[in-house]
């Protein structure tokens, strides 16, 4: 990384998080050795690949790995770079001043900024086909790995979201199991919170820090699962944004913080101080990405704390839809790499079959592909956490509109000045947001940035088929 990019960000943004070197790889698989060996390699100049990634669960693994594949090769230095906070910021500052990395893991708000920019490096005339063979052609989808037909990233695990709750705190106040219904998950936050507070327990936690990135741990998907055909506030059976399917769920997470049941100092915390209370027992449930926790509170903050996943709960108790499940997309080369073919040997060696066998029975992640599955034993964290593993109600959804200019706040800016009281009127936000998405969808019609998306017969139980 040039050193004068922390410089330009600096005048940016602010709070950014610095990078920490994780290890220097060297990664060289046997089918791509240089024609020299590595011995002779390291005696000359190494290539620089440069990689982010923002992923903390992993990094236990990820270090010995590295460590491991810079012992026997010595060609190129691969500095691993991990950003915990602020990561889509960092790569889009990256992206603005010409400082990109080589290679970068990728998560939704990054690939929706890049994307269309034509920032990624296409994999097709690096993978060899016995490599490519490895990946089932239903994994890859437009916009989601490919462009116009051709692959910029590759499967690897799948996650969807879940309600993350501690056993030892229901069964202290009598709570049968996880709630079903998101009015049932106030009320029993506020169970929790007036039995336990005076030893400092409360019922439920969000990391809304950042509320759009804290409310997206699980809200987004409780309309799906009940039934509404909307993603991200896109209703595709409308084709036009709608966002009075997120009403039930706001009014639930407004009832939980106005009556004092939400863990206290929310609206200022990220992830991981939330995970260091939840490890400590002072938090009832929270919501969050089911490829993290286990590894977190097995290696990063580990806890005595019996806890388990559960699916989200829903408007009414039942599952009437099916759930958004990413998948698809790990890491991409970017468009700045100088040496595509060395930065393919990164990914190449993090794709190995021996290293995502110990990726998935780490249960650092729920692999899609199948040969790791067959060469893999059941994982102990899937044992613990049967709802870690996909289950038949998370499904693949289509895209949405990416890369709006909203206008005004965004969904999660608004739904969160509602949670904290700072407005009243639920219908009014939901109709303003209604207008300002809409306008700028409809902009983006107008000036070619999108393709009008309208499926009249989407059903959310079956998004993939029904997406015609």
């Amino acid at each position: 990384m040039k050193k004068g990019f922390f410089a330009k960000a600096a005048l940016l943004t602010a709070g950014l998080a610095m990078a920490v070197s994780l290890g220097r790889v060297l990664p060289v698989s046997a089918a791509a050795q240089p024609e020299v060996s590595p011995k002779v390699a390291a005696a000359g100049e190494k290539t620089k690949i440069t990689v982010w990634t923002k992923d903390r669960h992993d990094q236990e693994l990820m270090q010995a790995i590295c460590d491991r594949l810079n012992r026997e090769y010595g060609d190129m230095e691969v500095v691993y770079e991990m950003y915990t906070d602020n990561y889509p910021q960092v790569v889009e500052i990256a992206a603005s001043t010409g400082e990109l990395p080589d290679v970068l893991v990728l998560q939704q708000q990054v690939l929706d900024s890049l994307l269309p920019r034509d920032m990624f490096y296409s994999l097709d005339d690096l993978m060899p086909e016995d490599f490519r063979a490895r990946f089932d052609d239903s994994l890859f989808m437009e916009g989601i790995n490919m462009k116009d037909g051709k692959i910029f990233s590759l499967p690897n695990t799948g996650v969807a979201l879940r309600l993350v709750y501690n056993k030892d705190i229901f069964e202290r106040v009598g709570l049968p199991g996880p709630p079903e219904t998101v009015q049932q998950m106030a009320e029993y936050a506020k169970k929790i919170t007036k039995e336990l507070s005076g030893e400092g327990i409360y019922g439920f936690a969000l990391p809304l820090k950042n509320p759009t990135s804290g409310l997206s741990r699980g809200v987004r998907s409780i309309p799906q699962l009940s039934g509404y055909p909307v993603w991200e506030g896109f209703d595709f059976a409308q084709g036009k944004y709608d966002w009075s399917s997120y009403k039930p769920a706001v009014e639930a997470l407004t009832d939980i913080f106005s009556s004092g049941a939400a863990f206290p100092g929310c609206e200022s915390l990220d992830i991981d101080p939330l995970r260091t209370q939840f490890a400590d027992g002072k938090i009832g449930m929270y919501m969050t990405y089911s490829h993290s926790e286990w590894g977190v509170f097995t290696n990063q903050f580990p806890t005595e704390q019996d806890w388990g996943y559960a699916l989200l709960p829903t408007y009414d108790g039942e599952i009437k839809g099916s759930q958004w499940v990413e998948t698809g997309f790990w890491y991409a080369i970017t468009s700045a790499c100088k040496d595509p073919q060395k930065a393919w040997r990164v990914i190449e060696a993090f794709y190995d079959k021996e290293n995502q066998v110990e990726y998935y029975e780490k249960g650092l992640g729920v692999t899609v592909l199948k040969d790791v599955q067959d060469a893999s034993d059941a994982p102990e964290s899937i044992e613990y956490l049967p709802f870690m593993a996909i289950q038949p109600t998370d499904k693949m959804w289509p895209l949405t509109p990416t890369a709006l200019t909203i206008e005004g706040d965004d969904w999660g800016t608004v739904f969160g000045s509602l949670i904290f009281g700072a407005r009243n009127d639920i219908d009014a936000a939901i109709e303003e947001l209604n207008e300002r998405y809409n306008a700028a969808y409809e902009k983006g019609i107008e000036d070619g940035t999108h393709t009008p998306i309208h499926y009249p017969n989407f059903k959310a139980s079956d998004p993939i088929t029904t997406a015609q």
